[in-house]
């Protein structure tokens, strides 16, 4: 009896698996259709002849894997039998990381579907060529105000590669290493990044070295911040309901304590909440977290000082607003005016999306894709200090019912950025800060 009633479970539960498995393909929203337009990219545009036309745009996926470009340096392997879990490329753009690929995990699809033969690219290099991932910030010596704002210039100049190049090497246990490291000054202060990525870790050592040149003179204040990875898959985006999470990690006595906001909450506020060290706790790890996979800074465990992270804050690198173009918009030419009904926004347009090609009217129904631009107004050039004023420049525009369609999580990107306390450099001495910069599985098991 007990074989039989056991029998007639295992059936159900098929019978029910398949019935639900049927229900979501009648049920489930169409995906996308490809048009021509999307397939053949080489040809020019044309002028939209109506308003409800999408703009031509680059597509969020690159259609071919990245490859590598003169500059780029190679760490791990890209094939999956080796004993490498992950590929990263090194720009010497920033000094940061423009790609990592996890070479044991396949790509997903829109269903959450593995794309066979493509390895997932956790960190994509299309969302990290702009400003790479990892790219650093210094702050003004001067100017120790808490409501200070980095300088970019580190993030938009080319680091010096230090000689060699990569150094492959072994460490005491017998697996491969591989080394790079660059270098670049700012404030009077001499800064080196050095990567290193050994066989069968999901994580980049990351070494920050600071020092100050023997004959200067007087010590320096310095603090800088530290932006993470950009554009981290969303997994199988037609179904989930995990998008793009910010965790950050404080720790005192007690243990562990984390602090979760998710990607509705930062996409609204325009910006997560900054969580701060005190004397008791202090941040061990920040990143930002998909449904399987995560992308996380962490304060490496084998240094004497690991309190040196003052702050992290998940900030948006990505937006959407949805609203109508404001009356008068056309006669702006180079920016947009939105109102989504509460406030008007300013949005500043890239040549391809001004009139006359503009192919949207007073009135019409919007949903605008942007980027926050820079804030960095001292050292930026005239037209970026009048974008200063309108911090948010469009990277793609839909018009009309196509604007309704957009879904805000799908467009909206985050990152994670940690701000260090300010290290004391002096004279012929130098502070050195080590982490670990995690990618791989939230559960990690192969």
């Amino acid at each position: 009896m007990q074989a039989r009633n056991l029998l007639i479970f295992f059936l159900l539960a098929f019978l029910l698996v398949v019935g639900w498995v049927q229900l979501r393909s009648y049920f489930a929203p169409d995906p996308p259709q490809t048009t021509a337009k999307d397939q053949d990219k080489d040809k020019p545009a044309a002028k939209p002849s109506s308003p409800s036309l999408n703009i031509p745009r680059a597509p969020r996926q690159p259609d071919q894997p990245l490859t590598e470009s003169p500059g780029l340096h190679s760490l791990g392997a890209k094939e999956n039998d080796s004993k490498f879990h992950i590929h990263a490329l090194v720009d010497p753009l920033a000094g940061g990381i423009r790609s990592i690929t996890l070479n044991r995990f396949e790509a997903g699809d829109k269903y959450g579907q593995p794309i066979r033969g493509q390895s997932l690219e956790l960190v994509p290099g299309h969302a990290n060529a702009l400003i790479p991932a990892f790219a650093l910030a210094h702050y003004d010596p001067k100017d120790d105000a808490p409501e200070a704002r980095p300088l970019d210039t580190l993030s938009r100049e080319r680091w010096d590669l230090v000689a060699p190049g990569v150094i492959r090497d072994t460490v005491e246990d017998g697996r491969e290493r591989h080394r790079v490291s660059f270098r670049k000054e700012a404030a009077g202060v001499v800064l080196t990044r050095t990567y290193t990525l050994i066989e069968g870790e999901y994580h980049i050592g990351l070494q920050i070295d600071l020092e100050r040149k023997k004959d200067e003179t007087g010590e320096v204040k310095f603090r800088y911040q530290l932006a993470g990875a950009r554009g981290l898959p969303v997994e199988g985006e037609w179904y989930t309901g995990t998008y793009r999470n910010s965790l950050i990690a404080l720790e005192d006595k007690r243990g562990i304590l984390r602090d979760l906001q998710e990607l509705r909450q930062i996409s609204l506020w325009a910006g997560g909440n900054p969580v701060s060290r005190d004397e008791e706790k202090s941040i061990r790890y920040a990143g930002i977290a998909l449904q399987f996979f995560a992308s996380v800074i962490v304060v490496d465990d084998e240094q004497r000082d690991q309190r040196f992270i003052a702050s992290a804050r998940p900030t948006l690198e990505t937006g959407v607003l949805h609203g109508v173009v404001v009356k008068g918009s056309l006669a702006l030419k180079d920016r947009l005016r939105l109102s989504d009904g509460k406030r008007e926004y300013t949005i500043l347009l890239p040549p391809e999306f001004c009139p006359p090609i503009a192919p949207w009217k007073d009135g019409d129904k919007i949903a605008v894709i942007y980027r926050p631009l820079s804030y960095d107004r001292d050292l930026a050039t005239d037209k970026e200090k009048e974008v200063g004023a309108c911090p948010m420049l469009a990277i793609d525009l839909r018009v009309g019912g196509a604007a309704e369609a957009v879904h805000d999580a799908w467009y909206a990107d985050i990152t994670m950025r940690v701000s260090t306390v300010a290290a004391t450099v002096r004279p012929g001495e130098s502070v050195t800060h080590k982490y670990l910069l995690y990618h791989g599985p939230v559960n990690k098991e192969k």
